[in-house]
């Protein structure tokens, strides 16, 4: 009971989809999903998006790819694996623990990651494109 209670209390935590304060794009959920499905590489004036993924057991991740992917994390990694495998990706996702995402991001101007909401004081050079409740 404590162990349900406990994953119920981690994934109700919200998530923030953040790019570089400097990207000035309109960026909608859709524009999100295709970005982290490889679908979309490249932002409205043509420079190579610059995509951060958090640790498939992070539990951020997990919030992030049920409601905006519809798959679970080990699924997302699958779907990645396959495209590198199959020599298909055009923007390989670069893995970093939530501390240092906001830091890349407000780094790179072409970068998107996501945060959980305990790394909101950290938000220096972002901006947040969307929340997940």
């Amino acid at each position: 009971m404590f162990l349900c209670f406990f994953s119920e209390k981690a994934f109700s935590e919200t998530v923030y989809v953040v790019v570089n304060e400097k990207n000035t794009d309109i960026i909608s959920p859709e524009m999100v999903k295709l970005i982290y499905l490889d679908k979309n590489s490249v932002w409205s004036d043509g420079t190579e998006i610059l995509v951060f993924e958090l640790p498939v057991k992070s539990e951020a991740r997990e919030k992030f790819c049920q409601e905006v992917l519809n798959m679970s994390p080990i699924s997302s990694q699958r779907y990645w694996s396959n495209r590198f495998v199959n020599n298909t990706i055009q923007n390989e996702v670069k893995i970093k623990p939530h501390r240092l995402v906001t830091r890349f991001v407000s780094a790179k101007e072409s970068a998107i990651g996501y945060i959980p909401e305990s790394e909101i004081d950290n938000m220096q050079g972002v901006r947040i494109v969307m929340t997940i409740n």
